[in-house]
């Protein structure tokens, strides 16, 4: 008999699991690449209730705000990537924030650049196993919640 390197005893559905589990072991340890064009919204999420019609008025006002920001994130093959802003409230747009990036699984951190006030944070996200999509968390500060970017290919 000639070896073919195919066990032609072996069990169909044993077969079938190892080709599975094979596909399901290549597939999942490949993450999507984040280098790319990236369109983004900020998303609050739900804020905590209000206690007056003040605080009401101020939150609704925030969100509204809130909403008309827009992001445009490029990140490079070469570990740099570059944010731009706009919608913000101002007659002139914040400058683009510039950096390096890394991504660990679907993991993807972005480090600004130092500036004169200081170092800022990195940020850290999550990239969908279909590459489509992109959520950075921003951090909480000065007492606010916690929000998320939200990115889609551009």
């Amino acid at each position: 008999m000639e070896r073919t390197g195919i066990n032609p005893k072996m069990n169909p559905y044993k077969f079938s699991a190892v080709v599975v589990a094979i596909a399901a072991l290549a597939t999942s340890s490949l993450a999507q690449n984040a280098v790319g064009k990236w369109k983004g919204h900020l998303d609050m999420g739900a804020m905590p209730p209000a206690t007056t019609p003040q605080a009401k008025q101020q939150q609704d006002t925030m969100m509204k705000m809130f909403k008309q920001i827009a992001f445009s994130l490029t990140i490079s093959k070469d570990k740099s990537f570059s944010v731009e802003i706009s919608g913000t409230p101002g007659s002139k747009p914040p400058p683009a924030t510039k950096g390096t990036w890394t991504q660990a699984g679907k993991t993807v951190t972005l480090k600004g650049a130092p500036k004169a006030a200081g170092t800022q944070p990195p940020i850290s996200g999550t990239i969908s196993g279909d590459g489509k999509s992109l959520i950075l968390m921003t951090p909480a500060g000065r007492g606010g919640p916690q929000g998320k970017i939200v990115f889609v290919r551009a």
